[in-house]
């Protein structure tokens, strides 16, 4: 599959996410707030703007970003996202 396919498919599930919103439920950011701490997530679009690229030179800015400080977080997080 092309490149500009697989970043087409990648867009369209940032757009539009599992839940079918444009962005992430408020419910969702308290979960992850719970799991890592409020120290350790960003969701102030000046935190994020650094996340928002990388070396595709494509820019997407996230609605958050967690950062988890141990192996049971990441796993909280992804039974989350699962």
């Amino acid at each position: 599959m092309p490149l500009n396919h697989l970043i087409g498919y990648a867009y369209e599930f940032i757009m539009h996410n599992q839940w079918g919103e444009d962005m992430l439920p408020t419910s969702i950011i308290a979960e992850l707030t719970a799991i890592v701490g409020p120290d350790n997530i960003a969701t102030e679009k000046q935190d994020l703007i650094c996340y928002g690229y990388d070396a595709t030179q494509m820019e997407f800015l996230p609605e958050a970003v967690v950062h988890p400080a141990n192996a049971e977080e990441t796993a909280a997080i992804l039974r989350l996202a699962n």
